[in-house]
C-alpha cells in the first residue's frame, strides 16, 4: 500500500523524503523508517520521519534503568492504550480521534500520536499504523531516567517543519514514542 495522505508531511503536503535526523533519502526502499505525528485539537503539533538507523541509535541511548521501567510500563499500561488505525487511513485526524474515543471511551484521543512504518513509498503491513493518547506517552515518559529524557530532547531539537504558529507550544511539549 502506498503512503496514505494521512502520513504526508503536513507543511509540504507530500510524502516525507528524508530522515528528520540524519537527512538520508527514504523513498528509495533501502531501509525501513517510521513516521510519527503528534496531534492536538484541530492541528498537527509536529511530525517527523526517522530512518531505521537513527531509531537504533536512539534506542541505544536509553539507559538500563529506563529500559526496565519501560518494560514494566508497557506490560501494565501502554499495551492497552495502543489502537490500530489501519482501517482509518483514509480518514482525517478528527474522524480518527472521534472513532477511537467512541470505541475506547476510557481514554482521550483529543491529543494523540499516530505512527506507522514504511519502506520506500509503501506502508510496511507487518506493523499496522497505530494511535496512542498523548497522556499515555507522557505517563510513559514519567518513568524514563533524566539521561534518557535528555537524549530524546536532543533528538527532538532536530525536528523541523513545525506547522506555522505552533513553534512556541513545540518548545515546551515534546511527547514522542520512538
Amino acid at each position: 500500500m502506498a503512503i496514505p495522505k494521512l502520513f504526508f508531511n503536513t507543511v509540504k503536503d507530500l510524502p516525507f523524503s528524508n530522515c528528520s535526523k540524519c537527512n538520508i533519502f527514504l523513498l528509495d526502499g533501502e531501509m525501513e523508517y517510521m513516521i510519527e505525528k503528534v496531534l492536538i485539537p484541530n492541528d498537527v503539533l509536529y511530525e517527523f520521519a526517522i530512518c531505521g538507523n537513527c531509531i537504533k541509535s536512539l534506542q541505544q541511548e536509553i539507559s538500563k534503568e529506563s529500559l526496565k521501567s519501560l518494560q514494566q510500563f508497557n506490560e501494565s499500561e501502554l499495551n492497552n492504550r495502543i489502537q490500530k488505525i489501519d482501517h482509518l487511513l483514509n480518514e482525517d485526524y478528527n474522524t480518527i480521534k472521534k472513532q477511537l474515543s467512541e470505541t475506547t471511551p476510557d481514554y482521550s484521543y483529543e491529543n494523540c500520536n499516530i505512527m506507522a512504518f514504511f519502506n520506500g513509498a509503501n506502508l510496511v503491513e507487518d506493523f499496522p499504523p497505530v494511535c496512542v493518547s498523548t497522556q499515555a506517552i507522557e505517563n510513559m515518559q514519567d518513568v524514563l531516567s533524566k539521561q534518557t529524557k535528555d537524549s530524546f530532547d536532543d533528538f527532538m531539537d532536530f525536528i523541523g517543519d513545525v506547522p506555522p504558529g505552533l513553534e512556541e507550544l513545540f518548545k515546551t511539549r515534546k511527547p514522542v514514542l520512538i
